[in-house]
């Protein structure tokens, strides 16, 4: 067979072959377009793709490419506003970096970095205001910055300094609840002030007024099983020379049961900064034992108001009296005033006064500071019994280290958990105390009067009560003698 025929013949066979593998294909592509009508379409595109690289021409499904790109458009539309704002996070996180001013083509650019800065100043000056607790300094920033018209700049910097100002208004309003409340604190202090300048508090040859000095006081460690009881008195400066009542001094004054321990130390160093003058009064553990705890709390605040560097003029107890408190007279007093070698101090007991008088409260905060750091010393020689935590009281660790090792020298011995791990170490029994019973009313008798004549108990009784001799006329009492008098 000649070569022309031979190749003739391999081109038909080749056309043959294409045909029928167009054909194939053609089927093939039928039935996937029912079962996967996505798939047909992208085979499509891809071949529309390779004839334009082709041919320089689109195919018959060239507008498949435009459905797709559209249905994409419309899909980044449709889509949960979640994964939007994350398309937008990411796209703002790639494109962060901040051009240097000066460096950038854009005007814009560098206006927007100005701006990101001016915020950042803003931003620290106002965290200082914050920290300094100033509400006047405060309130003067805000009106300042409500004032300023904003720059030229994008709208981002006014949506920040929207937010500084809520911030800084938020601030302000707690700032001036905390003012009130401390104020509430200055009552009692204010109160004694007032009266005191009634009485005439003037020298009369100086003709100055004398400054009028109240000790708060309080103690602390009545109730645990070891350690000392810690009493404390703080003289305050006057309530009107307090700027902002006490808010720059010490924000969050209160109990030191409701102040939390991270806050105390630092609390307690500003009042002894501040404060005119303050005293630690101490009664250890022995004592508590000769004394009973009761009168070791208050023998502690006597100690500690004697201890102050300027006489009080008034004490302001929380809870209760404490007897017989004297003291010689203020050093810096006038020659002309009567000097005497003690005198007796007024003193007000405030039920709750930790939380009703800042003089108390401050007192409070630096004995409880200086209790937990004696029993933090302590813990260092036994730390068997965890004093670092439980501060001598009962707790179960404590308790248990009681029973199994006995105490220490630190511990109150007439206390009755100590007293028992004490005897069980000495292998002895404790005596249970006795205990009381109610006396019943019958058991008592009628009550009597001083002269032992049983009291009257009925209105009948008193209308009918004879009267002194001297006192009414001679009708009446006869008619109270003629009266029967029925005993109690």
């Amino acid at each position: 067979m000649p070569p022309q025929a031979r190749s003739r013949r391999a081109a038909a066979s080749a056309a043959s072959a294409s045909i029928s593998e167009a054909y194939d294909l053609t089927r093939r592509g039928a039935r996937l377009e029912e079962k996967a009508p996505k798939a047909v379409k992208r085979n499509r595109e891809v071949a529309d793709e390779a004839e334009v690289e082709t041919n320089g021409k689109p195919g018959e499904h060239c507008e498949g490419a435009e459905m797709k790109a559209k249905q994409k458009r419309q899909g980044s539309q449709n889509a949960s506003p979640k994964r939007r704002a994350t398309s937008k996070k990411t796209t703002k996180s790639k494109a962060k970096a901040t051009p240097v001013l000066g460096t950038s083509e854009d005007p814009g650019e560098e206006i927007e970095t100005a701006a990101g800065d001016e915020l950042s100043g803003a931003a620290k000056e106002l965290s200082t205001l914050i920290s300094q607790n100033d509400v006047g300094a405060l309130e003067s920033w805000i009106a300042q910055e409500e004032a300023t018209s904003p720059s030229v700049g994008p709208k981002t910097k006014d949506k920040a300094t929207e937010a500084l100002l809520k911030r800084a208004k938020k601030e302000r309003d707690l700032m001036v609840k905390e003012r009130n409340r401390l104020a509430k604190l200055l009552h009692y202090e204010r109160a004694i002030v007032a009266s005191a300048k009634l009485e005439e508090h003037v020298e009369e040859e100086v003709g100055e007024v004398e400054p009028i000095y109240i000790a708060g006081t309080d103690e602390v460690g009545v109730g645990p099983l070891a350690g000392p009881i810690v009493a404390c008195a703080v003289i305050l400066p006057s309530p009107s020379s307090i700027p902002d009542s006490g808010l720059r001094w010490w924000k969050g004054l209160d109990d030191s049961k409701r102040v939390h321990k991270s806050k105390r130390a630092e609390m307690a160093q500003s009042i002894k900064e501040h404060a005119l003058a303050w005293s630690v009064g101490i009664v250890e553990a022995k004592e508590v034992d000769e004394l009973n705890n009761y009168q070791g709390s208050i023998e502690a605040m006597r100690r500690a108001i004697e201890g102050l560097a300027i006489r009080p003029d008034h004490l302001l107890v929380d809870a209760r009296d404490i007897p017989d408190v004297r003291l010689p007279p203020r050093k810096e007093a006038v020659a002309s005033r009567k000097k005497e070698d003690e005198e007796e101090i007024g003193q007000t007991a405030l039920i709750s006064g930790d939380r009703l008088s800042q003089s108390i409260a401050a007192a409070s905060i630096i004995a409880k500071v200086t209790r937990d750091a004696m029993m933090d010393t302590i813990h260092l020689s036994y730390p068997e019994y965890n004093f670092l935590e439980n501060k001598g009281y009962g707790t179960a660790h404590h308790m248990k280290a009681l029973r199994e090792i006995g105490p220490c020298p630190h511990h109150r011995f007439s206390f009755r958990p100590v007293a028992e791990a004490q005897a069980k170490l000495e292998g002895r029994e404790v005596t249970p105390p006795k205990k009381r019973t109610k006396k019943s009313k019958a058991d008592d008798g009628p009550k009597k009067d001083a002269e032992g004549k049983p009291l009257l108990t009925t209105l009948t009784n008193w209308l009918t009560l004879p009267w002194k001799k001297g006192e009414g006329d001679a009708k009446d009492q006869g008619q109270a003698d003629a009266a029967p008098v029925v005993e109690a």
